[in-house]
C-alpha cells in the first residue's frame, strides 16, 4: 500500500494541494532534486553542508562511534597535553 502525506504548509515548496508519495523510492531523487531547485540559495548551501556531511564516510564513522566510557589511566593522562602550560 502506497501511503500519500500532505507537506506541511511551512516548508513553503510545494503547491497547494501538492502532494508527495513518500514510499515510492523510484521518484524520491527527481523530488529532491526538484525541492533544491524551490530553495532560496541559502537553504541550498544548508543542504549541501548536510548532504556533505551524510555522504563524509568519516563524518559518518565518527557520529556512530560509541562513547568512550572508559576511566582514564594514569599514562594516558600524562601522555595528554597540559593546556595550563601552553
Amino acid at each position: 500500500m502506497i501511503t500519500f502525506v500532505k507537506p506541511k504548509p511551512c516548508m513553503g515548496t510545494v503547491a497547494k494541494g501538492e502532494f508527495f508519495d513518500v514510499h515510492d523510492s523510484r521518484n524520491e531523487k527527481e523530488q529532491a532534486h526538484e525541492m533544491i531547485e524551490r530553495l532560496a540559495p541559502s537553504q541550498v548551501s544548508a543542504v549541501v553542508g548536510l548532504l556533505q556531511a551524510m555522504l563524509d564516510p568519516v563524518a559518518r564513522a565518527i557520529a556512530n562511534a560509541p562513547i568512550d566510557d572508559e576511566p582514564v589511566t594514569p599514562e594516558e593522562e600524562q601522555a595528554m597535553p597540559n593546556p595550563a602550560s601552553g
